[in-house]
Order: C-alpha cells, then sequence, then structure tokens
C-alpha cells in the first residue's frame, strides 16, 4: 500500500501576486490587440506565432486568499497535491476517510492509465487530510465512486469496477462488474455513482452513451442517454430515466437533479414508464431554473485570453463554433457540472431547499433557492449579480460536490490551467495551450457556515451494530442517514425491523421517517401493510406520497377504499401524483377507481404529468371516467378537454376489453355532426394506431363506413372548434375502409381541383397507406403547386425507399439536385447507407455545398439597414415558426431566441445562413429508422424507458416505441435546413431580422 503523510504548508510564492496583478491588467488588451492581429490574417485561420500569455499557479495557500464568498461563509482546504491530484469525484466512507477518483489523465491521454484511486485520511483531527493511500492505480478517465461492501464501485469507462481493500498492504486486482460506456467525449463520460433512495447505486451515463453488459453476459443493454441503476447484492442493472452530462444528485425527498454544460439546472421524474399504450408523455427531465438553461454567472476571475480570441475567431468566421452570449466570451454557463442539493446539517435548517451547481469554466459555485412547482422544483437565483463562491484564480476548476460526515459542502477542485473540450480549442489556439497543465496539482475544499459549529469527530459507523445504525437514519445529516441505510442494507438483518417499523412512526425528522420506510422496503418482510398505514398518515407530504408508492407497489394495505379515495384530495399534488401512479394497483373496483382519478384529474387539469399518470392507471375505468367527463356540469376546462377525452379514448380503444363497443354505443347515442360527437369521433381518429379494422376494432369501423360520406370531403373553418377537422375525417375513412377502396378514394383526392388541403392530406394518407405510392408522387412533383409540393417532398423523405427513389433521379439525371430541397439533401448525404452513398460518388453527385463568402458579404452589406418588421413576420411564420417562437408565432422546437438581442446582425446571418458550424448537442438532428422502413429526422425531445418522441423541422411531434426503432444516429447537424440563401433575398432576411429584434423588444 502507497502511503504518503503530508500537513499541507504552502511553498513559498513571492513574485506571484505581482505577476497575476500585471497579468489581470494586461492579458485582456494584449488578447484584444492579438484579436486585431488575427482578424488581419488570410481567411484560413492564425499565422505566426500569436504566444498567448500562460498563467501561473498559485499554492494552495495562496489560492485561498482569491475566494470571494457569500457572507457568512468560509473556505478551507481539505486536501491539496501531492496528496491528491486532479480530483474529479469523491465520497466518504463509513469511517469517515475521503475516497477519491483523480483523472490525472485528462484530457488527451485517453491510452496512458494514469487515473488512480485514493483514500484520505485525518489522523488529527483537525479537519485536513495528512495521509494517502493508493487503492487502485493505472485506470483509465475514472470519473466517479461509491462506497459498497469492504470496498468501492468506480466508473472509468468503458468499465464500472468493484475494487476492494488492499491486502497484505497492496492493492488488489479491480474486478469487472460491468462493460460498454462509451468513450467518445471526455466531458461526457458516466458518473455521480450515487445511493439512491430504492437502496440501489445510480449513476448518470452522460452524452457518450452505452450498451451496458455485465461482465458475465454476452447481453448489452443500449441505454442511450438514459441512466442507470445497479442493485449491487444481486447485481442487476436496470435503466433508468436520466440524461444529464457530469452531475446527478438525489435530494432527501428521492427527486433527481442533473445539469449539462449549458443547461445548468435539471429536474428528472423518477417514474417507470407504462407498458401499455398512452395518448401522449410528456417529458420526464425538464430544465427549471427560473432565469433559464444558460442563465448569468458572475466570475470574479478574468477571461482567459484563448477565449477571448476563440470568440473573436468565431464571430468573424475564420473558425466554426456556436458564437454564444451575443458574442461574448463568458459571463453565463458553459461548463455546468456537479449539481448538488444542500442535504447537510452545518448551514441553517432553512436551507436545505438549496441546489449548488459549478460552472467549471468560470471558476465558481453558483446556487439557487428550489420552491415547488406542482410535481416539479424550480430554481431561482439568490446572489444578486455576484455567486455563493467565486474565485480570481482561473485555475480553480470545481468539478464535483458533495456532503460530508460534518454536514459541510465539499468541492473537488481539478486545479487546471485549461478545462475545456480539446474538440471545441481551434488548432491556432490549441497549439500554444498545454492541457496537461496541472496534472500534478489538485485541491479538495469545504464550504461552511461561519456562525455554525463544525463537527470535527467523525462516527465510525462501520463499527456500529445493526442496532446502533438505525437511530443514525434519523440524523439531520444526509451523510450519516444514506450511510447507515446503505450498511443496513449491506447486512440484511432482520432483528432490527420491529424497530425500523417504530422509527417510522416516531422518528423527529421527515427524512429520517422517509428513510427509515425505504430502508425497510430493502429487507424481506420488513416493510408491511400496518407501517405504510402509519407513513399514509404522516404530517408530512412527501413521507405519504413514498406511502402511496409503496402501497401501489405492492404492500399489503389493510386500508378502508375511503381512506385510499380521501388521498385524492390531500393537500400535495406529489400525494395526488403518487395515487394516479398507483391507482390500478390500489383500488379493483372500477367506478370507484374512475370517481378517485377524476379527483386526481378536476384538481390540476393542465398538468401534462398528472394527466399522463391518470390515463395509465384507468384501464378498465376509462368507460365511467369518460361519463364524468361528458357531464358538463363537472366537465374539465375547455382548454384541456381535448387532451383528456384523448387520454380516456385511448383507453377504450386499446386497454378495455368492452371500451369499443361502448364508444360506438355512445356515438350511436349523439346527434350527427353535435359538437359532441364531433369531438370524440376526433379523438378516436388520433388513437387508433395498431387498432385492426378487421379484428377487434371492427364494430368501430362499420359505424364508421355508414356515419361518414367520403364524397362529403372539404376543409373545415379552422375556427370551428366543434367541426369534424378533414385530417380526422380522412384519418377515420383510412382505417375503416379496406385498402383497395382506400387507395381509390386518395388518388381521387389527389386532383388539382381538390383544396389545397385535401390534397396534401391525401398525399401523405396515400404514401402511409402504399409506399409503393411514392413512385407515383416523385413522377407528379413537376405538375403539383407549390404547397403541394412541399407535401410531396416531406412524405419522400419520410421513407427509406423515398429517399432512394429520390436519389435515383438524381443519379439518372431526371431529377436536378438544386430542385431537392436542404432538408432532404442533408437526408441524403447523411443517412449512413452505405449503399447510396455508393451510388450518389459513383454518380458523381453533390448534394450540398457551404455558403460561399461572397453570398455572406452580399448580405451583410443590406443587414445593418433598416428592415420592415411586419414584412419579417411573414418569413418567420413561412420559414422559422415550426421550429422557434418569436412575436407569439410559432413554437419552441429549436434553441430559444430570447439571446437573438445580444447577437449583432452579422453573427445572426451566420448562425441563420451556415447553421452547422457548431450545434447545440440539445438541438442536434437525429435520424430514426423503424423496423418497418419509416424514416424520422429531428430532434429528441424527450425519452422514457418505453419510448422516444423525436419533433421534425415542421414541429411534427412523433413518439415511436423503443422496441420498433431499428436505428438512431444523430447527424452532427442542426435541425435548420441548410441553402436559406437559396430562399431568402437579402432584404427579406433583413426584414426578419427586424421583426426578431422587434418581438424581443
Amino acid at each position: 500500500m502507497r502511503v504518503l503523510k503530508n500537513k499541507q504548508v504552502s511553498r513559498s510564492q513571492r513574485g506571484h501576486f505581482l505577476k497575476r496583478a500585471l497579468w489581470v491588467a494586461l492579458a485582456i488588451p494584449a488578447a484584444l490587440s492579438l484579436q486585431a492581429a488575427v482578424s488581419m490574417q488570410a481567411a484560413d485561420g492564425v499565422s505566426g506565432d500569436p504566444r498567448l500569455p500562460r498563467i501561473e499557479p498559485l499554492e494552495p495557500a495562496e489560492a485561498a486568499k482569491t475566494f470571494d464568498v457569500a457572507p457568512g461563509y468560509r473556505v478551507e482546504l481539505v486536501a491539496a497535491e501531492p496528496l491528491v491530484v486532479d480530483p474529479v469525484a469523491f465520497c466518504f466512507d463509513a469511517l469517515g476517510r475521503l475516497v477519491v477518483v483523480e483523472m490525472r489523465d485528462y484530457s488527451e491521454r485517453p491510452n496512458d492509465h494514469m487515473g488512480r484511486l485514493r483514500r484520505l485520511t485525518d489522523t488529527d483531527g483537525d479537519g485536513q487530510m495528512d495521509e494517502a493511500e493508493t487503492l487502485a492505480e493505472g485506470l483509465s478517465w475514472p470519473t466517479a465512486v461509491a462506497c459498497w461492501g469492504d470496498g468501492y464501485l468506480v466508473a472509468a469507462a468503458p468499465d464500472i469496477l468493484y475494487i476492494g481493500e488492499p491486502k497484505d498492504g497492496e492493492p488488489v486486482e479491480p474486478e469487472l462488474w460491468f462493460t460498454g460506456f462509451r468513450r467518445s467525449n471526455v466531458q461526457g463520460l458516466v458518473n455521480s455513482l450515487r445511493w439512491g433512495p430504492d437502496n440501489r447505486i445510480h449513476g448518470a451515463t452522460s452524452s457518450s452513451g452505452a450498451d451496458v453488459q455485465a461482465a458475465d453476459s454476452a447481453n448489452a443493454l443500449p441505454l442511450g442517454r438514459r441512466d442507470f441503476a445497479i442493485e449491487p447484492l444481486s447485481r442487476e442493472f436496470e435503466a433508468v430515466p436520466g440524461g444529464g452530462q457530469h452531475g446527478m444528485v438525489f435530494n432527501a425527498w428521492g427527486d433527481k437533479f442533473v445539469c449539462s454544460n449549458s443547461d445548468h439546472l435539471q429536474q428528472v421524474l423518477m417514474v417507470a414508464g407504462s407498458e401499455g399504450v398512452l395518448s401522449a408523455t410528456p417529458p420526464m427531465r425538464r430544465s427549471i431554473a427560473v432565469d433559464g438553461p444558460q442563465a448569468d454567472v458572475y466570475r470574479a476571475s478574468p477571461v482567459e485570453p484563448w477565449r477571448v480570441l476563440r470568440t473573436e475567431l468565431r464571430v468573424s468566421g475564420a473558425v466554426p463554433g456556436v458564437v454564444e452570449g451575443g458574442g461574448r466570451a463568458a459571463g453565463y454557463f458553459t461548463g455546468a457540472t456537479g449539481v448538488y442539493v444542500y442535504d447537510g446539517d452545518q448551514w441553517f435548517d432553512e436551507e436545505t431547499d438549496l441546489a449548488l451547481v459549478c460552472d467549471v469554466g468560470s471558476n465558481l459555485v453558483h446556487r439557487k433557492r428550489l420552491t415547488p412547482d406542482g410535481v416539479w422544483w424550480e430554481g431561482t437565483r439568490i446572489d444578486k449579480e455576484t455567486e455563493l463562491l467565486r474565485s480570481s484564480d482561473i485555475w480553480f476548476r470545481p468539478v464535483q460536490l458533495g456532503n460530508g460526515p460534518d454536514g459541510a459542502v465539499y468541492i473537488a477542485d481539478m486545479y487546471r490551467e485549461v478545462i475545456e473540450h480539446p474538440a471545441s480549442l481551434p488548432p491556432q489556439i490549441k497549439q500554444h495551450l498545454d492541457l496537461n497543465s496541472g496534472n500534478d496539482r489538485g485541491r479538495i475544499w469545504r464550504l461552511v457556515k461561519t456562525d455554525r459549529p463544525l463537527r470535527r469527530e467523525v462516527e465510525p459507523l462501520e463499527t456500529f451494530t445493526s442496532a446502533e445504525l438505525v437511530p443514525v437514519l434519523d440524523h439531520p445529516n444526509a451523510w450519516h442517514r444514506r450511510t447507515a441505510a446503505r450498511l443496513l442494507y449491506e447486512r440484511q438483518p432482520q432483528e432490527v425491523i420491529p424497530q425500523l417499523r417504530a422509527l417510522v412512526r416516531e422518528g423527529k425528522t421527515a427524512a429520517g421517517r422517509l428513510q427509515a420506510m425505504q430502508t425497510l422496503a430493502g429487507l424481506p418482510g420488513g416493510l408491511d401493510g400496518a407501517t405504510v398505514k402509519a407513513a399514509w398518515n404522516d404530517t408530512y407530504p412527501r413521507v405519504r406520497s413514498w406511502a402511496v408508492r409503496f402501497a401501489g407497489g405492492g404492500a399489503e394495505l389493510p386500508l378502508e377504499v375511503e381512506q385510499i379515495a380521501a388521498a385524492g384530495s390531500d393537500d400535495s399534488i406529489h400525494v395526488r401524483f403518487q395515487l394516479a401512479l398507483h391507482a390500478d394497483t390500489l383500488v379493483e373496483d372500477e367506478a370507484t377507481r374512475a370517481a378517485l382519478l377524476w379527483e386526481v384529474a378536476r384538481q390540476n387539469p393542465s398538468d401534462a404529468w398528472i394527466r399522463w399518470a391518470v390515463e395509465g392507471s384507468l384501464g378498465s375505468a376509462a368507460d365511467a371516467f369518460l361519463d364524468r367527463l361528458a357531464k358538463p356540469a363537472e366537465a374539465i376546462p375547455a382548454a384541456d378537454r381535448a387532451a383528456w377525452l384523448r387520454a380516456t379514448v385511448c383507453q377504450l380503444l386499446h386497454t378495455d376489453e368492452d371500451g369499443i363497443e361502448s364508444l360506438v354505443r355512445r356515438l350511436e347515442a349523439t346527434e350527427a355532426e353535435s359538437a359532441e360527437r364531433n369531438q370524440l369521433m376526433g379523438a378516436i381518429a388520433a388513437e387508433l394506431r395498431g387498432l385492426s379494422a378487421s379484428k377487434r376494432g371492427r364494430p368501430l369501423a362499420e359505424w364508421i363506413s355508414t356515419a361518414l360520406d367520403p364524397t362529403a370531403l372539404e376543409p373545415s373553418d379552422s375556427k370551428d372548434r366543434a367541426s369534424l377537422s378533414l385530417e380526422n375525417r380522412l384519418a377515420l375513412l383510412q382505417w375503416s375502409l379496406p385498402a383497395e377502396e382506400t387507395r381509390e378514394l386518395l388518388v381521387e383526392l389527389l386532383h388539382p381541383s381538390q383544396p389545397i388541403g385535401v390534397q396534401k392530406l391525401a398525399m401523405q394518407r396515400l404514401v402511409g397507406n402504399d409506399a409503393a405510392s411514392l413512385e407515383l408522387v416523385l413522377d407528379s412533383l413537376g405538375e403539383l403547386t407549390p404547397g403541394v409540393r412541399e407535401a410531396a417532398w416531406g412524405v419522400l423523405k419520410g421513407q427509406r425507399q423515398g429517399l432512394n427513389l429520390v436519389a435515383a433521379a438524381v443519379i439518372d439525371g431526371s431529377l436536378e439536385p438544386r430542385a431537392v430541397p436542404a432538408d432532404v439533401q442533408t437526408l441524403l448525404n447523411d443517412r449512413g447507407d452505405a449503399e447510396l452513398q455508393k451510388r450518389l460518388a459513383e454518380g458523381a453527385v453533390v448534394m450540398t455545398e457551404s455558403v460561399p463568402p461572397e453570398i455572406l458579404q452580399k448580405y451583410t452589406a443590406v443587414a445593418n439597414t433598416p428592415g420592415d418588421a411586419t414584412a419579417g413576420r411573414e418569413t418567420f411564420k413561412r420559414i422559422c415558426a415550426a421550429c422557434h417562437r418569436a412575436g407569439g408565432e410559432g413554437q419552441a422546437v429549436g434553441p430559444d431566441l430570447r439571446s437573438v438581442l445580444e447577437k449583432s446582425n452579422e453573427q445572426l446571418l451566420i448562425a441563420i445562413l451556415d447553421p452547422n458550424r457548431e450545434v447545440d448537442l440539445r438541438f442536434q438532428t437525429v435520424v430514426l429508422e423503424t423496423a418497418s422502413g419509416q424514416i424520422l429526422s429531428g430532434v429528441v425531445e424527450s425519452e422514457t424507458d418505453a419510448s422516444v418522441s423525436i419533433v421534425d423541422s415542421q414541429g411534427v411531434r412523433t413518439t415511436v416505441p423503443r422496441g420498433d426503432i431499428e436505428q438512431l444516429r444523430a447527424t452532427g447537424r442542426s435541425l435548420m435546413p441548410e441553402g436559406l440563401h437559396k430562399e431568402i433575398p437579402p432584404e427579406v432576411l433583413r426584414d426578419l431580422l427586424a421583426f426578431l429584434r422587434a418581438s424581443q423588444s
């Protein structure tokens, strides 16, 4: 065992402050003058040696003086080099020792295997570590650690390893548990191993993704961006909701929080997806920061000269890359990491609903107040134009936060000169930076309240008996609660079950009562009905919500139906949400379940997550629920009624055995063309997927074929919400008629004499019903009006066969490449179809081209002249509204346009005309191909265990069950189409810019 002892004593730092003062005074002007020189160089980039200034590190004692901390707090040094180097994650074991993973091979040394697992000990109890052991070395890019048994789980992509206690003073060979985590992005690796509320070790998969398999299995589980949970006793591995980048944490109530680069505070709903058919599944992860994902930050450190220069080069177009923040090099979240919700006891009690998140690029730790927002939280900035903690030392790189035995907040500081993704550094800048500068340094800091005592003595929980651990579950400090819970789960002690049940009833803190109930759930026979009943009546709502969750999960619950129904009126939306999720398990009687779910729905009719939970529990109670929905006196508000009607009808069509006959009876009992019938038929039309008209759906198909007249197909007035839309009429007819009759009808409706709306819908329906019709569509392109031609391209690009037909037409010359829309060109180039690529290459076909500099100059010449915002509105509605929202128009599929006022017109021109210079990962286009050959192109709006939701460039949302996905591939390109300079003349684009600015004023 390698042991190093060293009490932290700073070395002489004479001259450092003078050097840093001079740098602060001179770096920015020097960088600006350098920018001027660069802008004079040739367009191919920087020539010569710009000699970007290097920044010297500070020793720990001097670095501590650079901190600017919120009033009432102080920063203490816990450990520094050489005891710890490049700490990227840590945990405290059951003896209070600090266990750290060191990523010394960051960022471009994946094959050097320099990572280590170190264990630090404070031998004299003064709060500063003075002894270090190397438990494992030779790791490649280790990023996470968690305690288990006599050792530690370590994430080092592609693996999750178990590293046991050293034997005979030497490290033991790591044991492979799982493998398959990808390594494509050094800043997007598996991370954040945490003990979860379900007695499992959770982790974040991050942006690199994974196909995980156990060490003894050849079967892989595709994770995508989903996170995972490990049941450590059995080593079962399961995908769970997630999607953050680096940083994941649970609060005391089991709520999960993540963060990503420029989206600094997000929450994930930890609920399982339904196995049945649902009308809609809302996103289970969302940004919760009131000031937006890429909110302002207030750094104390000067902006690095290389960062200033890079922004200048991007703005000028000399190098590719996103020009963020209106051309500002800093001042907003660009490197959010290590999200943590405070759950210690060293700070004041009222500070427990605090979210902390680092910005590693801005050398600071940010904080937000968390307040309830339905089933979610929202975070509001606390510190006005400053931060909880910030440093003027650009080497301060906080990457992970956590709780310790003393209840304070601990900060892992990698302490490096540069902590930027190598791929985002232009070569002409990167060659003058040392990305390894700092791989011999690192610090751990502690943030404490100045007016509260700090526990110095660590309770060695590992030495406690199981009976002694039970009261620790009620400790005000989360490290104590979770460590005790983990130890009890490891030991599986049956003898403490009565003691745990008593704690659920009599615990002093709500967090303790909940922890005791969660611990009981991990012991065979531990969580009985009487205990759940006691928790069901707890005074704290989050304890009650977990009681409902456990009861719905199968605990024997000796409650009367009236008691369960009373929970439907609970003051807490969390209780009602869990009740809706589990009502199908808790209440067997259909009428009673419908009444219970109606009560939940009535209180939050606009909440999409409540509706999703209610729908998933309707089942055979859907008919009784629809009875209530149909009563005017009890009606849900009109604005929400359509969504609830769809949800209920979906369950009648796909879940309730007698649901179809019930729907037919309802339709027969309503007056023809009445608002009631049309609304019901509209809901049916939207939920017919997967239902056979010749088998289970036959009674409904027979009714539709007699009730709808195929010759009476006219576009309805869009303002008449009570009428049955043309789209719904076609959907119902197409579903109910035999295939040949449907084809004849749709071909007739393609005639130019039909209204444009009829032609477009008929074309979409025709191809959806008969893929062989794609050739007919392609051949008729020249005869179609522009509006119908747009629909034709939409159906051609939506099928593999359609794209192949287009490629063949381009190759044989019957179709000009320039006649192919930009988004279809992108699909032809980026589909990854080797045979298609080969055919295009052999035909010497170039489908896309970059915007020539002379074109950009032409647009720039008119960009700053006065524009017509009214005319720009029309252009926005035509070109942009499908993906963006501004001035009350459009929808927010693509990036938020609120930052438009901060960008210059030149920057906006580049973003519009050349959208693929660098694409935000959140809005990167993916191509999803189903097993049936359907192709969807768009951005991933959300994903669950059961499905993936794609939004295309027209704002159309499609949810695909995971089992139907044949292939999903990121294109690296923007959803925004290329080639807009061919559609928008300079003067028209100028008017568009005028509208965008006017809409944000």
